[in-house]
């Protein structure tokens, strides 16, 4: 036999431990390879997405992101393969010292760890990269579906991305055997893997101490608004974290032993059938796996939470959009005005679409000096825009909407249409009174609107503040009170309302090449860049973008941890299995029968599964909370939590279950086997 052959063989013989270790290369390989795929792709190799403005995704920024979190998990890699690896050889020092008593150099020694690791770093290249290959195509239509880019994601034969993984994770495998190495200089002498177990030490300071921390941790992170008005929100945020972390550990290693202590205690459940065995051994176990239980529980919380809030955030783009098909803003001094809307209705016309063209009227809190001639004197939490808009611009669009025409019977009377924001203030009766009476004044008008009709959830709703809808003749004496203000700098708007808005990709695209508008702020005054132009379809694409990178590189990288967390914990279970099977044996002959035994390790393992997964959930369910109250306390926004969490909880727990049953069928298998060898 030769050297090289006696580490495959090691491998092999060690196949049961070294699964989950693997598995576990395998699936940070695949996440690695699916991240380069994207980034390679021809599609995101050309710019052919025309961005529009400072907050558009390019094909470069989409191809930048990707690489970011591959980055981002070959970080992750590292750690994981070097924790697991030098866990496992710290499992192995009997072995190993056997092998220098017989013999073997340090440089044999070293160069058998290098075999062996180089070994394994082959296989998961080999299967992570071809399991890649074979679900390539599958891949590739979810992000055309995500990217909203139908056709357009061809398959391709990712060779970069073969040669840029494969590279990056033989690297990865040398420099973790280089450092495992390096500490297997220190291992035990031959007996030193029968050190008798002990129950862990605690410490009641320091387990109250993780409840104040976790605590505090919880309800600071409902105060992180008033550090972010203060500029320290970062620092704030950074200290909840290390704090969470800290008590979360200390949960594990203190105050979970306390809770056995307890259950001890209490005579009737610990005594009963063999919840004796199971709540002893469970003492043993969790001092065993504390540090790997508490890692565990952080980086699922991580993974929760992140895809947490990008799946809420990507619900959110979808709830609160523009209701126009395009929006054209002239600002005064604009010599292009008439013959930019003569183009974009010439290109409307040229296509057959059915448009509104609606001119409102926009009127806003008075502050100070504005660019608006009226305030709004009526309820005390509106303190958004109102756009007037004339009824019969009102009803054109109905009409296409095919909801029935509206009649307002006096001047006085209009009907109000509330931003999604505002719907969430408060409820619709609240929101009936106050806008029973909004108040406009200015130098020559003072008028007083009654709003005799609220419509919520309605297609004109727009992004922010509210529409109100009055009769022609008060639109335009609205208007030609606002014309005659000369101190102050006006602007026009003009919007285009379209049905079927979601077909004017082509339209947008040819007004996108003509009209080339300058941030205002940034002008320096020439006359032919003083307009805005916006296009509800160019706006979904930008987000729909954005968003699908968020979900993406969520969901694998999420899919990553909870990989790791899996792979700890099967590497912990089996790495300890010949002395625990000593164990059970010693309990068979005692009398214990073979179900009881089952038993026992499916409740110690179902335990050792659901205590990280509750921790974790509940971290996540704090920091999603606290997210969604700072997001309602500076923009009213709110996001569709409930359903979120709901559905990646269930997920989470779904998946939790399934690897619980596979683990311990493996688990109750190994420990059969061996006891009828």
């Amino acid at each position: 036999m030769t050297f090289r052959q006696f580490a495959i063989y090691n491998v092999l013989r060690n196949r049961r431990i070294y699964i989950g270790y693997f598995l576990s290369c395998v699936c940070a390989v695949l996440i690695s390879f699916i991240h380069c795929t994207l980034a390679y792709h021809p599609y995101f190799s050309l710019e052919i997405f025309a961005e529009l403005g400072v907050n558009a995704t390019s094909n470069t920024d989409i191809k930048a992101f990707f690489q970011l979190a591959q980055i981002f998990i070959m970080v992750f890699s590292f750690l994981f393969i070097l924790y697991s690896l030098n866990t496992f050889y710290n499992h192995r020092k009997q072995e190993f010292t056997i092998l220098m008593v017989c013999g073997m150099s340090w440089f044999q020694m070293k160069r058998l760890i290098l075999i062996e690791n180089l070994l394994i770093g082959f296989l998961a290249n080999l299967v992570g990269i071809g399991i890649g290959l074979i679900f390539m195509k599958i891949i590739l239509l979810i992000s055309e579906s995500l990217f909203l880019l139908h056709g357009k994601m061809e398959f391709y034969f990712p060779i970069e991305a073969i040669k840029e993984t494969s590279i990056t994770f033989t690297v990865l495998f040398i420099l973790v055997s280089l450092f495992a190495i390096r500490k297997s200089q220190f291992l035990g002498l031959v007996n030193s893997g029968e050190v008798p177990k002990t129950e862990s030490k605690r410490s009641m300071w320091l387990s109250l101490f993780s409840i104040i921390l976790i605590s505090l941790s919880y309800i600071a992170a409902f105060y992180l608004k008033f550090t972010i008005q203060n500029g320290t929100g970062f620092l704030f945020t950074a200290g909840l974290f290390i704090t969470g972390i800290i008590g979360t550990y200390l949960l594990f290693t203190q105050l979970i032993f306390y809770v056995i202590v307890i259950i001890k205690k209490h005579e009737k459940l610990f005594l009963r059938k063999t919840n004796l065995l199971t709540i002893s051994e469970l003492s043993y176990r969790m001092k065993d796996n504390a540090r790997a239980i508490c890692l565990m529980s952080i980086l699922m919380a991580i993974a929760c939470t992140t895809i947490g809030v990008v799946s809420a955030f990507s619900s959110t783009t979808k709830i609160y959009q523009v209701p126009y098909a395009f929006s054209y803003t002239s600002y005064k001094g604009n010599v292009n005005e008439a013959a930019h809307i003569s183009q974009i209705k010439k290109y409307l016309n040229d296509e057959d679409f059915s448009y509104t063209m609606i001119s409102p009227i926009r009127i806003q809190k008075h502050i100070g000096k504005s660019y608006y001639s009226y305030s709004i004197v009526s309820t005390e939490r509106m303190q958004n825009d109102v756009e007037i808009i004339k009824l019969s611009d009102y009803n054109k669009c109905s009409k296409e909407l095919g909801y029935p025409t509206a009649i307002l019977k006096s001047e006085e009377d209009s009907i109000i249409i509330p931003s999604k924001k505002i719907e969430q203030l408060d409820s619709k009766d609240v929101l009936q009174k106050k806008f029973k009476k909004i108040e406009l004044k200015s130098d020559s008008v003072h008028l007083n609107l009654v709003g005799k009709t609220l419509l919520f959830d309605h297609a004109l709703s727009p992004l922010d503040g509210s529409v109100a809808v009055v009769s022609d003749s008060v639109y335009y004496k609205i208007k030609d009170s606002r014309t005659l203000k000369t101190d102050i700098t006006p602007y026009a708007e003009y919007k285009f309302y379209i049905r079927n808005w979601l077909e004017t990709g082509e339209v947008s695209k040819k007004l996108m090449e003509i009209m080339t508008p300058v941030d205002t702020r940034y002008l320096d005054k020439k006359p032919e860049n003083l307009y805005t132009i916006d296009s509800k379809i160019y706006i979904k694409l930008t987000a729909t973008r954005g968003s699908a990178v968020q979900v993406i590189i969520s969901v694998l990288v999420g899919g990553g941890f909870f990989t790791f967390t899996m792979g700890f914990l099967y590497f912990r279970l089996f790495a300890n299995i010949e002395r625990e099977n000593k164990q059970y044996q010693v309990l068979l002959n005692l009398g214990l029968t073979k179900p009881e035994l089952k038993k026992i390790i499916t409740q110690q393992i179902g335990i050792l599964f659901m205590i990280p997964l509750i921790i974790a959930i509940i971290h996540s369910s704090v920091a999603l909370l606290s997210l969604q109250y700072l997001l309602f306390s500076y923009y009213y926004v709110h996001l569709p939590l409930l359903k979120t969490c709901i559905i990646l909880f269930g997920c989470v727990f779904c998946i939790q279950i399934f690897c619980w049953m596979i683990i311990r069928r493996s688990y109750l298998h190994r420990i059969f086997q061996h006891m009828y060898e």
